[in-house]
């Protein structure tokens, strides 16, 4: 017996254990996967945030370039003449820089032989364009003719003047470059251009949240889009150096924040978040359904032995009276008085009878809530019931100096249903209202129409009953304790029966009770024609 009381604990202690570990490893995999995604889109963000400072210093030093270049002045005019050594004899080479179009003029006078001249003029862009390599030239002599040839001595004089010209253009550069890194940010950079590049930025990372930025130098806010946010971005982990090539060292950080960040990748983890609550949710309740039937299961078998002990000690006195009677009529002065034949066989009579009351309602129980019963359904005129019961509950209030009060206000009063249970509930509530009061027995019936219902009220001045017992009134083969007193009889049959029989005649049964003033039964049935 002691194993099979410790079991059922045990074994809810091992369910509930392994429901709350199943639950933590299920909390810790989600946290751990919503953690994997903040730090895959915290690197996401970053790389965009490297990418638009990195496109932010080329774009400005792209812009430098063009401006300087095209700042550049012509060279002075000049004619140089060049001799260079050939494969084929010598050439002179003249250049002609001093062109305002930006372009410059080779001619080349190659002689490879007394009889053979070849003049080649070139026009071109230093480092750029292409140069034509050959054309005719025809001297005004018709007979000859002249080739004109394109020699490396050529390139060899463009190539040097453009790295000249690039020298010049980079040197510039660097200056306006170094010159630009003392300037204030608002100098440098607007606006319009940090927001467009961040805009463009996060979009190619696939980025479409909302979000805050801020430019600080130091602990100074250089530039913002969200002022109300700036503590936040100053310690915000999303940031990345600005002009991160400068020459000197670059004192300005670029931070952004994502106020939605949480929300964005929650939604990401909608269908594991569902998946999982669904399942957590189904097992805790099936672990809570599996709890509540142990419990009912519990106090069945709790209330079962109760039921077996009041009806062993219900049907001791009964059996041992007869069984007295029984003895008194076997003996010879019985046989030979009729009056003691007559009392005693009365007695066993009522005995029996008693008896068999209590096995019949047992039994009568069983077959309802199995449904095998055959319910009557005829007119039922309920004030007369209430009426030929409170007659018959007047007799044991009587006997102890108590009344019985009977109010019959309910104009219709008349129910579909079955007259014997109905009568039988009517008896059982007031049976309890004689049998529960300490005193002399003082209980009021009443009958009242009720939106369409009839109702019967009864209330008595008894012990009334604790709070805690009430919603386990209606259970069957419950009492409320009374330690190891019996002084009321009862199986705990009486009030369950109640409640069954009104429900199948479409009705309903409370009890209100105060512990020392009294308890009130309600119960409402549907009146005839009502519909119901």
């Amino acid at each position: 017996m002691k194993r099979e009381r410790f079991r059922i604990p045990a074994v809810i202690i091992l369910v509930t254990v392994s429901l709350a570990g199943l639950i933590a490893l299920q909390v810790y995999l989600l946290s751990a996967s919503y953690r994997e995604k903040e730090q895959a889109f915290d690197r996401t963000v970053l790389v965009a945030l490297n990418d638009a400072a990195q496109s932010l210093e080329k774009d400005e030093a792209a812009s430098k370039i063009f401006s300087v270049a095209m700042q550049v002045p012509p060279a002075p005019p000049s004619r140089k003449r060049k001799t260079v050594k050939t494969a084929q004899n010598f050439s002179w080479v003249f250049t002609d820089t001093g062109r305002t179009d930006g372009t410059m003029r080779v001619e080349v006078f190659h002689s490879s032989g007394i009889d053979t001249l070849t003049r080649v003029m070139v026009n071109g862009r230093p480092g750029g364009g292409r140069i034509a390599s050959s054309y005719r030239y025809r001297t005004g002599d018709p007979g000859m003719t002249m080739t004109a040839t394109f020699d490396d001595s050529v390139r060899l004089v463009l190539q040097d003047t453009a790295r000249r010209r690039r020298g010049a253009i980079v040197s510039q550069v660097v200056d306006k470059l170094f010159l630009l890194e003392t300037k204030p940010l608002g100098e440098r950079l607007e606006r319009a251009r940090l927001d467009s590049q961040l805009a463009r930025s996060f979009a190619e990372a696939g980025i479409r949240l909302p979000y805050a930025y801020a430019v600080f130098g130091g602990d100074t806010a250089a530039m913002a889009n969200d002022s109300l946010r700036l503590d936040a971005l100053r310690s915000s982990s999303l940031s990345t150096r600005l002009y991160p090539n400068d020459m000197l060292s670059s004192k300005y950080r670029l931070s952004v924040l994502f106020p939605d960040r949480t929300s964005y990748l929650l939604g990401e983890m909608a269908l594991l978040l569902s998946l999982s609550g669904l399942f957590i949710a189904v097992a805790a309740a099936a672990f809570v359904t599996v709890l509540r039937t142990l419990a009912a299961q519990r106090r069945a078998a709790s209330s079962l032995v109760n039921f077996i002990n009041n009806m062993t000690h219900e049907f001791k006195t009964p059996i041992s009276t007869i069984a007295l009677a029984s003895e008194a009529i076997a003996r010879p002065e019985t046989a030979r008085s009729r009056d003691r034949l007559t009392r005693y066989n009365r007695v066993i009579a009522e005995e029996n009878a008693r008896m068999k009351r209590q096995v019949e309602k047992v039994l009568q129980i069983a077959v309802l809530e199995e449904g095998d019963a055959a319910m009557k359904r005829e007119p039922v005129e309920m004030n007369a019931v209430v009426r030929q019961a409170a007659s018959v509950a007047a007799v044991a209030a009587e006997q102890r100096g108590g009344s019985v009060t009977v109010r019959t206000d309910a104009a219709g009063s008349t129910i579909t249903g079955d007259p014997v249970h109905l009568s039988n509930i009517v008896h059982t509530i007031l049976d309890n209202a004689v049998k529960y009061s300490s005193g002399p027995p003082a209980v009021t019936v009443t009958t009242a129409d009720r939106d369409g219902m009839l109702a019967v009220t009864v209330r008595d001045r008894g012990i009334g009953i604790a709070k805690e017992h009430l919603p386990r009134l209606f259970e069957k083969y419950y009492r409320v304790p009374t330690g190891d007193t019996h002084d009321v009889k009862g199986f705990g049959l009486g009030l369950s029966y109640v409640k069954l029989v009104t429900e199948l005649h479409r009705g309903s049964v409370s009890i209100h009770s105060v512990p020392g003033e009294g308890t009130t039964v309600d119960v409402l049935l549907p009146a005839a024609g009502s519909g119901r």
